[in-house]
């Protein structure tokens, strides 16, 4: 019966153990310091601490229009630099445009979303990306890997949340 015992509470502890590994892993991504820590030269010490966590829930489900935004932007090919501006404003740069690359026929991407922070109407998103070009052969015209970005973003008179700078380390 004893040996009962501890086994439960030896069952306990490590599920308590457990959940609080994988809150403090979500709440505080000190893991991402790591490799963060070459661009702290280029963003300041202050501004690479805004990684240290991922933002709440209420601040990342704020964000999600601009990342809906930024999906368009990334997944966009399009005839021109002018209409890429007009459709996309400063997520313009993501955009593929036929005017730069001829040759694009297909794009892969990846965007994830490190943490976001919203007061009042202004915030800032901290998110690292991939994206990928392909011509009709599946040759890489383009690309990009693993790209930290910092987008300070700001609600209009309508609550729709903007990208209104980007900032990237070159």
């Amino acid at each position: 019966m004893q040996m009962k015992k501890v086994i439960i509470f030896a069952s306990t502890a490590m599920i308590l153990i457990a959940a609080t590994i994988i809150t403090i892993r979500y709440k505080m991504p000190i893991y991402r310091l790591s490799s963060t820590a070459p661009y702290e030269k280029f963003y300041g010490s202050e501004t690479i601490d805004e990684l240290k966590t991922s933002g709440t829930q209420k601040d990342r489900d704020a964000v999600t229009p601009v990342l809906e935004q930024a999906e368009n932007a990334f997944s966009a090919i399009v005839p021109t630099n002018e209409a890429r501006t007009e459709r996309f404003g400063k997520l313009a740069r993501y955009a593929w445009s036929l005017e730069d690359y001829p040759a694009i026929v297909s794009e892969k991407h990846k965007l994830k979303l490190y943490t976001a922070h919203c007061e009042g109407n202004t915030g800032y998103v901290w998110i690292c990306y991939s994206q990928m070009a392909y011509n009709d052969t599946g040759k890489a015209l383009s690309g990009s890997y693993d790209i930290l970005s910092r987008w300070e973003i700001h609600k209009d008179v309508h609550g729709k949340w903007h990208v209104t700078q980007i900032r990237e380390a070159p």
